[in-house]
């Protein structure tokens, strides 16, 4: 078998011992190695990824495993509104243009993409079933772009499938990327999953759903897990490396205003310098993703400044480890937006902001009138409620709706949107977009269940109206988003 001809998410088995092995991509060409925690050291084929320490201090070498992860295809997975699911992101096609399309099909879903609705790279989500789904291409697709994703049938594996559950649509772990102390993963197999009696102390466990043969396991692992034995075991049992606890590193400020299809924070380059804050002393530095030039940098610092902003996707590297990728946007009118609305005709904004525009028209007078909603995933669709009741607009990627006094439009986990009955003395609230804009960052990346050990936010009494803040309450976060968490609970109860 030749590693430039292998699929990544396949198993494959080293010919001379028969442990496991993983297929990675080098700087030149594509390779097999011995998987972290299973390799037999005695194989001939073995080479070790340890390095003497030698007294010189180590310097990393740029590394293009975020250009990597920006320009390939990832398998992703979410429990859903309505049931689980997986998502294929497809990424950005670049500058090549070509006249064909990609066929993508999985589980009664068929969907064609052109060079058009891969310029911002998409995202295909479709029910877990059967775990099958086939990217076939059509007509005049660029090689280039068909060497950065997989073409034809895939598979989910049969025992062990890993997710990161710290978002809604957590990227696969493959064979051995690193886990660390304290993450949240999700566990698909074909079949129960035990849990071996050395690790019931050092991991937690919870059955979340039994559907159409899989079993989809919550496991935690233990946020200090400082005993090298302890990772070596729990490696053994999810077939990657384990790392002690990340040092906790978040962007304070601006707030990302959107994700891209992959996933990615975006910002706004408007909204002024970035500050990142860290819970403990780190070398914390950014790093372009496609030219590895550093733009800011501190060691042994908690805190992070960068004022010269410039657009493009960054690396936030924390003790010279990639800690998290995000995109600086040129403005928000330029950028994507995930969802668009546009009340009687007037101008096209982000949902968020749609709240405003209604209010406007209800101030006028207006008896009823037309919301257009635009989206560029199709699962949103399904999401979709007016006044209770499922929109259900099919395989469309925009609908029509007429709304009155009294009409209440919601978007499971992206916001709400009210036109209240007026009466000769109503007045409305001004809308608060700063805390709506934030809020509904939040709502991105809530969890609606199981609320233990994770973050809360309390809504004071005179916000509970707004169709936006009120989302909040019963929504919870984890520890990760603890500090923006507690940045918007600060700034709803001393707003006005």
């Amino acid at each position: 078998m030749f590693a430039e001809r292998s699929a990544r998410r396949r198993p494959y088995n080293c010919p001379n011992c028969g442990k496991r092995v993983i297929l990675r991509s080098g700087d030149m060409r594509k390779y097999f190695a011995h998987a972290t925690g299973v390799a037999d050291e005695e194989c001939d084929l073995y080479v070790s990824a340890k390095i003497p320490y030698t007294g010189r201090r180590l310097l990393r070498a740029p590394s293009p495993e975020s250009g990597q992860f920006l320009r390939s295809d990832h398998v992703a997975f979410g429990i859903g509104s309505l049931e689980p699911q997986l998502s294929l992101f497809l990424p950005p096609t670049g500058s090549e243009e070509w006249a064909g399309s990609l066929r993508f099909t999985a589980d009664r879903i068929s969907r064609t993409f052109r060079f058009q609705h891969l310029v911002h790279g998409q995202s295909c989500r479709f029910p877990l079933a059967n775990g099958k789904w086939s990217v076939v291409p059509e007509g005049d697709v660029s090689e280039e772009y068909l060497e950065r994703i997989e073409i034809g049938p895939q598979v989910l594996a049969e025992g062990q499938n890993l997710f990161d559950a710290s978002r809604d649509f957590g990227r696969q772990i493959l064979p051995g990327e690193a886990v660390f102390a304290g993450e949240t993963l999700w566990w698909l197999s074909r079949s129960a999953v035990p849990v071996p009696s050395n690790l019931i102390d050092l991991v937690a466990v919870s059955e979340e759903k039994i559907v159409k043969d899989w079993f989809i396991y919550r496991i935690t692992l233990n946020r200090i897990l400082d005993a090298g034995s302890q990772r070596d075991a729990l490696a053994n049992w999810l077939q990657r490396p384990v790392r002690p606890r990340r040092v906790p590193v978040w962007i304070e400020e601006p707030w990302a205003w959107s994700h891209s299809a992959l996933g990615i924070p975006i910002l706004d380059v408007d909204d002024g310098p970035i500050l990142i804050r860290s819970g403990q002393s780190a070398d914390i530095a950014l790093r372009s993703v496609d030219t590895h030039e550093f733009a800011a940098s501190v060691d042994m610092a908690t805190e992070l400044r960068w004022t010269d902003v410039r657009e493009g996707d960054w690396e936030l590297l924390v003790n010279g480890a990639v800690h998290e990728i995000f995109r600086v946007s040129a403005s928000l009118q330029h950028a994507p937006c995930n969802l668009v609305a546009q009340v009687d005709g007037g101008p096209a904004v982000d949902f968020v902001h749609v709240q405003a525009a209604i209010n406007e028209a209800a101030k006028r007078g207006l008896r009823d009138c037309w919301l257009e909603l635009r989206w560029r995933e199709e699962s949103v669709g399904d999401l979709i409620e007016l006044n209770g009741r499922r929109l259900n607009p099919g395989n469309s990627c925009s609908a029509i709706l007429s709304l009155a006094p009294g009409s209440m439009l919601s978007i499971d986990k992206i916001g709400a949107a009210s036109w209240l009955p007026l009466t000769a003395n109503a007045t409305l609230r001004p809308n608060p977009e700063p805390l709506r804009r934030r809020a509904a960052w939040l709502l991105s990346v809530a969890e609606m269940v199981d609320p233990r050990f994770r973050q809360r936010i309390r809504v004071p009494s005179r916000w509970q109206e707004d169709p936006v803040l009120r989302r909040l309450i019963g929504a919870s976060w984890p520890d990760r988003l603890a500090a923006q968490v507690r940045v918007l609970e600060r700034l709803l109860e001393t707003s006005p």
